[in-house]
């Protein structure tokens, strides 16, 4: 009796949140990427700028950004929010358009916080390429088979909501809720 043939694993990209990197990110999904280990791959990809950690309990006054400090402990984004909308998309688009071609195409796209924003516009964008402002593109051209944005949101950048008038039809899982103690 012939043993089935092992079916191809699937390639998943991780978007961290905003003042994460893939590093820190990665240590938070630890369990997951061990328990998901037969299934799938992981690519962790790195937020393209530099911004300001947050303020915690152990570091109350963060230092500023600099692009000298190691890449594990600099703190990044996707982009920064501003008056006239989200600005950095472009060097996001080139970044994860690299990714793509180095480790892709992606199977799915896994985000948190503005990671999960971030997966839900590039799986937008890989439906409806027409759709897209200028300044972006699809980061690949194959479809997705599943988007998962945990503690994400619907982008405010008006640039990006012609994205959003049409029902994304990747399949998607939207992870959303209050935490209370």
């Amino acid at each position: 009796m012939a043993t089935p043939a092992p079916s191809k694993k699937l390639k998943v990209l991780l978007l961290h949140g905003y003042a994460m990197n893939q590093f820190s990110f990665r240590k938070r999904l630890m369990a997951l990427q061990k328990d998901c280990k037969d299934v799938a791959d992981f690519v962790y990809a790195n937020g393209p700028h530099h911004v300001q950690a947050f303020s915690s309990a152990t570091n109350p006054d963060p230092p500023p950004p600099h692009p000298d400090d190691p890449l594990e402990k600099q703190p990044r984004a996707w982009w920064m929010s501003r008056d006239e909308g989200y600005v950095g998309w472009e060097a996001t688009v080139q970044s994860l358009a690299q990714v793509s071609r180095e480790h892709g195409p992606f199977d799915g796209i896994l985000g948190f916080s503005q990671g999960g924003c971030t997966a839900a516009v590039v799986a937008a964008a890989i439906e409806h390429p027409e759709l897209l402002p200028k300044h972006i593109e699809p980061i690949q051209s194959s479809p997705l088979k599943f988007m998962i944005s945990v503690s994400g949101f619907r982008p405010q950048d008006p640039a990006l909501g012609a994205l959003f008038s049409i029902p994304l039809q990747t399949p998607s899982l939207i992870i959303y809720g209050q935490y209370v103690w």
